[in-house]
């Protein structure tokens, strides 16, 4: 496959007339929006590998969930703490598993969103709000916060100053129930 018929939505473009922001590892290639990162070699490899996922959707707001999804995995998997360097064969397995998941997450959430009669501007918002933790978190790692800079681009993406205020809260919430998980977990002793 060549990977030069790409374009980048890493920058600034338009999209169907529209402006689009900037998305972290995420082209496009005949309409369809793919994530791609090029990533670490493993001992013994002579050069970095690129690993690309169809995202297999046409929706650049679908594409920007899975694209945050898929970053902040991948950062994870590369901060493991025995430093273990993965195959990409192996890494990229494990991303398109997330991918898989995170679809089939997100739809088992618009079916409970019908079903509890949440309205699509409630539903927008809320995916919006989780959207850019994951991208905060992706980019920055768990103990990520809302910046000044952040908050201009929160509001060009069409979030209210409440709404911005629910991402720095659920930011804090996910940082804080992380901190207070011990890892790895403590084997319970067996009782004599």
């Amino acid at each position: 496959m060549r990977w030069g018929s790409f374009r980048s939505c890493a920058h600034a473009c338009t999209h169907g007339g529209e402006a689009v922001r900037a998305v972290q590892h995420v082209v496009r290639r005949g309409g369809v929006y793919w994530w791609r990162r090029r990533v670490c070699k493993k001992v013994g490899e002579t050069e970095r590998t690129t690993i690309a996922i169809s995202m297999r959707t046409t929706n650049l707001g679908l594409a920007r969930t899975i694209a945050a999804h898929l970053t902040h995995e991948s950062e994870r998997m590369m901060r493991r703490e025995n430093g273990e360097m993965l195959s990409a064969e192996q890494t990229k397995a494990m991303l398109m598993s997330v991918a898989r998941a995170h679809l089939a997450k997100l739809d088992r959430v618009a079916a409970l969103e019908i079903a509890d009669g949440v309205d699509a501007a409630e539903g927008r918002s809320s995916d919006l709000i989780m959207a850019w933790v994951k991208r905060l978190q992706g980019a920055r790692g768990t103990f990520a916060k809302v910046e000044v800079g952040d908050r201009a681009a929160m509001r060009a993406s069409g979030l209210s100053l409440d709404e911005i205020e629910e991402v720095d809260r659920t930011i804090a919430f996910l940082r804080d129930r992380g901190c207070r998980r011990r890892w790895p977990p403590r084997r319970r002793e067996k009782r004599a």
